[in-house]
């Protein structure tokens, strides 16, 4: 019995054992699987992911099964995932799909998991998220994900892969059924299989006037290529305009090839510290509409600003407000020193985010009944504060990167 520890150094090496059961663990939807995809998932993103979808009978698992060959004709490795339908009936499903990829399956390169809907709308399974993540941490090039025959509104292929490929093939509609088919919305690419047959170039030209009325996109023009997947027709085109879709221009690139990431993580660092700097802001005018609301309400004949109960509140809003405004300046001043000080960038929006929030509901709290009407402008910072809790990463988040760096290396003495 293969243990959590055992699955994951596998997987990472790349064994196909330990794939099919940490895959099988995320299928079922079991702690171990949960378990087994927090861990796996800061080693995923470097795969390409491309969803191939289409109605039923156009050709999809052969399609990715000539796909498959061509790939591995430059050396790529390739994870399959194939989504079948189950039936609404008794659950079950056929996983047909791996009797059309004979040819492609037995390759040591490529790697194939069928899974079943179970139900799931939207054209994928339920698993497919953890699924592609187990595939891209094992090493993949490239993951195909083939989805279910699908009609107008099985669009979350989507939401995991980064090209889109619409499958059709001549005579399964009329224009106006093209026209209907919000399915069209999603592809980058657009193929028409079984292109040897009669009415494949009418079935082009349609295509191509329905995509005028509905292209939103001035960077991508989606080509649409005429394949034959069966007799491996077009598949070398259809391979280039995937490559040109995920293809930046060198003139288009904000600094150096394979420094994506690190300028993400950059970018990520400094909208912290403006997290911060937007709570602090909340908190300063929580305190301000606060004192001046205590100084001027009276209760028993005199101010409510005399009583201790709201002089403790005053005093603590202060207080964080100081607190959290050096942190947040510390921050600032640090910025350039990157990585090295994501901690303390985390800690500043953290501690503000937090304060904010509970400041706000401190000036509710003065302000009693009145604090829930407009005219005093004081629930609306509760609504401000809170979605600062949320923007570039939540508190959860957020003490996950403090802590993960405290239990490595961080050093304290630095702040």
């Amino acid at each position: 019995m293969m243990d959590l520890e055992t699955v994951y150094q596998g997987i990472q090496e790349g064994r196909r054992r330990a794939l099919a059961r940490g895959l099988s663990w995320v299928d079922e939807g079991s702690d171990r699987g949960n378990a087994l995809l927090g861990r796996l998932f800061p080693h995923a993103g470097h795969a390409h992911v491309i969803g191939i979808t289409g109605a039923p009978g156009v050709g999809k698992s052969t399609l990715v099964n000539a796909l498959t060959l061509h790939l591995r004709k430059t050396k790529q490795t390739v994870g399959i995932l194939a989504v079948d339908p189950s039936s609404p009936f008794t659950g079950g499903a056929i996983l047909g799909d791996r009797i059309r990829m004979q040819d492609s399956v037995d390759d040591q390169g490529v790697y194939m998991r069928s899974l079943a809907s179970r139900g799931h709308v939207g054209g994928l399974s339920r698993a497919t998220f953890g699924a592609l993540t187990l595939l891209d941490a094992a090493g993949f090039d490239v993951i195909l994900i083939e989805t279910v025959g699908a009609g107008q509104a099985e669009v979350d292929v989507m939401r995991f892969a980064q090209t889109v490929l619409v499958v059709l093939a001549p005579g399964l509609g009329d224009d106006i059924q093209a026209i209907k088919a919000g399915i069209l919305e999603i592809g980058n690419i657009f193929v028409v299989n079984k292109g040897d047959r009669e009415g494949a170039d009418r079935t082009v030209r349609s295509l191509r006037s329905m995509l005028g009325l509905t292209s939103t996109s001035l960077d991508w023009v989606p080509p649409i290529i005429k394949t034959s997947a069966d007799r491996n027709e077009g598949i070398g085109e259809l391979v280039q305009a995937i490559e040109d879709h995920v293809r930046v221009p060198e003139e288009n690139r904000l600094g150096q090839e394979g420094q994506g990431y690190s300028m993400a993580l950059f970018l990520l660092d400094g909208g912290r510290i403006g997290i911060a700097a937007q709570s602090v802001g909340i908190m300063s005018t929580a305190l301000e509409r606060s004192l001046a609301y205590a100084r001027e309400r009276e209760q028993f004949g005199r101010p409510i600003g005399q009583f201790e109960g709201v002089q403790w509140r005053l005093a603590d809003m202060a207080t964080d407000l100081h607190a959290a405004r050096l942190m947040t300046y510390e921050a600032a001043h640090r910025r350039e020193e990157g990585p090295a000080q994501r901690p303390l960038f985390a800690m500043a929006k953290l501690f503000a985010s937090e304060k904010a929030v509970q400041h706000a509901a401190d000036a509710i709290q003065i302000f009693g009944g009145y604090g829930y009407m407009r005219e005093y402008g004081v629930e609306r910072l509760l609504r401000d504060a809170k979605v600062t809790e949320i923007y570039e990463g939540t508190s959860e988040i957020m003490r996950l990167v403090i802590a993960s760096r405290l239990l490595k290396e961080y050093d304290l003495g630095n702040i």
